[in-house]
């Protein structure tokens, strides 16, 4: 399983546990070989064996608890930011200590709205497959915010179409 392959293969001699798996089932895993020297990222793609033609695609990120124990709607201190810009200079490279922040910025969000960023987000690993080696994109996480902003600024209708989206 894909638990047991991390807990050996990623997590060995470390504190990090895997808390809950929700369902165990059977796939197919497909690893992907990085292009880069020092790949800070583990890419596979799960494929089920009753529906071969698709798969779904996972990338396991290294990450810390930069933010701390925080109370759920809570915002972090500021201080927070400036520490970790002053304590690595690489952008982006500690974007997975905010999911939660990204997850509690978008669950209180409408469903139509959630299934706008789901469409943005796979508009964009299409770009990504088309695109490889021909420029890069921005951070995924920041088209997230771009739908909410537009949303906003189109007067936060929850019946918008979606074709205009």
């Amino acid at each position: 399983t894909i638990c047991s392959f991390l807990k050996e293969n990623c997590f060995r001699n470390s504190p990090i546990k895997v808390i809950k798996v929700v369902k165990e089932r059977q796939f197919e895993v497909k690893f992907e070989v990085s292009k880069w020297e020092n790949p800070r990222v583990l890419s596979f793609s799960l494929t089920s064996q009753t529906m071969l033609d698709q798969s779904v695609d996972f990338d396991v990120l290294p990450a810390f608890d930069a933010l701390g124990q925080l109370v759920s709607g809570s915002r972090p201190s500021s201080q927070v930011y400036v520490d970790l810009i002053h304590s690595y200079s690489n952008a982006g490279e500690y974007s997975t200590c905010f999911t939660e922040l990204q997850r509690d910025f978008i669950i209180s969000r409408p469903t139509k709205l959630k299934s706008l960023i789901r469409l943005v987000k796979h508009w964009y690993q299409q770009c990504t497959k088309i695109s490889k080696g021909r420029g890069s994109l921005p951070p995924q996480h920041g088209l997230e915010l771009l739908t909410v902003y537009a949303w906003e600024q189109g007067g936060k209708d929850f019946q918008f179409n979606m074709a205009e989206g």
